[in-house]
């Protein structure tokens, strides 16, 4: 059976609503001062971030006789890579509407006819905007004394989901565990973690601050500081966000293009992270084992942050991040 690829539909201009015109006009006055941020972000921020209501707003409209694939969904919200997280968050039950309207590209077919909306203010668009206007914010490395390392990681399954923090003594000891339950608020995008996550976790690390962890300690994330298509991922963002050192050990190269593999002096094998001429990072691994690709945050510098990853992956510390996955996953599994 031949399959005839469906030919193209309608592109209707969508109108943003009251919701997503005030998060593009909040994208327009993010504070210089950074003192300011925080509350920039959980008081005004935070509460319009609801891309189920933006996927909504295109599904109504979407004609008896159309469809719309996630893809096109996502483009028109400003985030082209974004389609696997709006196809996740609308089996969740968190888009409202008819969708069964909303289809993968791959499930094309005859009698169905795709739209390519379009939104005149992407809400991606603006949360980009607000990335960009934070990155003059970031600061080099300070050369102060590490007092404790702060590992930050969410655990989610389906609604159900656990953000846990772990602070680590430079000597290696856990010295606190904290851990929250909440729903998920927002799916995974990528470039646009922060979005995620931060609103969990940032009241995790004012709890550990409130007992007492110095403020100079470093927040670890799993995640990219400076490995980012506008230079500013979740490790910039959070350590701008609550003026802490931190920087991102990440899993995964999210952007940019490795170089080739040399030995450091410290026997791990490193490889340039570039974008454009310009090192954005470093990969590294052992002999064994994937690499892990770390960058700078905010008041931290890219060798400090190559030489924990270093010590991490040889042994020498435990890794912050690993530690909080394990709490956050336990504190889930519990409460299931």
């Amino acid at each position: 059976m031949m399959y005839l690829k469906p030919a193209p539909g309608r592109s209707p201009k969508i109108e943003a609503d009251g919701p997503i015109k005030e998060l593009d006009e909040l994208s327009r006055s993010v504070p210089e001062d950074p003192s300011d941020l925080e509350g920039y972000f959980t008081r005004h921020l935070f509460p319009l971030l609801n891309i189920g209501h933006w996927t909504s707003l295109m599904l109504e409209e979407v004609r008896e006789s159309e469809v719309l694939t996630f893809g096109a969904a996502a483009a028109a919200l400003g985030a082209p890579k974004g389609a696997r997280g709006i196809a996740e968050w609308t089996a969740l039950g968190k888009v409202k509407g008819p969708t069964y309207k909303l289809v993968r590209k791959v499930d094309l077919g005859p009698g169905k006819v795709p739209i390519t909306p379009t939104l005149d203010l992407p809400p991606f668009s603006a949360l980009a905007r607000v990335q960009s206007s934070m990155e003059p914010l970031l600061r080099g490395g300070d050369g102060r004394e590490r007092m404790a390392y702060l590992g930050l990681d969410i655990s989610t399954l389906g609604n159900a989901q656990a953000s846990a923090i772990v602070v680590v003594s430079p000597q290696g000891e856990a010295d606190l565990e904290l851990a929250s339950l909440s729903e998920p608020t927002f799916p995974y995008i990528p470039g646009f973690l922060f979005y995620k996550e931060a609103s969990h976790l940032m009241p995790l690390v004012k709890q550990a601050l409130q007992k007492g962890v110095p403020d100079e300690s470093v927040l670890v994330l799993d995640g990219n500081g400076t490995i980012h298509p506008r230079g500013i991922g979740i490790a910039c963002q959070i350590g701008i966000a609550l003026d802490m050192p931190s920087m991102g050990i990440a899993k995964r190269l999210l952007w940019g293009r490795a170089g080739p593999w040399e030995r450091s002096d410290g026997g791990a094998l490193v490889s340039r992270i570039e974008d454009e001429g310009r090192t954005i990072g470093h990969g590294l691994r052992g002999d064994k084992g994937r690499p892990l690709y770390a960058s700078r945050g905010h008041r931290t510098g890219q060798d400090e942050c190559i030489a924990f990853a270093i010590d991490v992956l040889q042994g020498r510390k435990r890794s912050p991040t690993k530690l909080a996955h394990i709490v956050a996953n336990r504190a889930r599994r519990l409460e299931s």
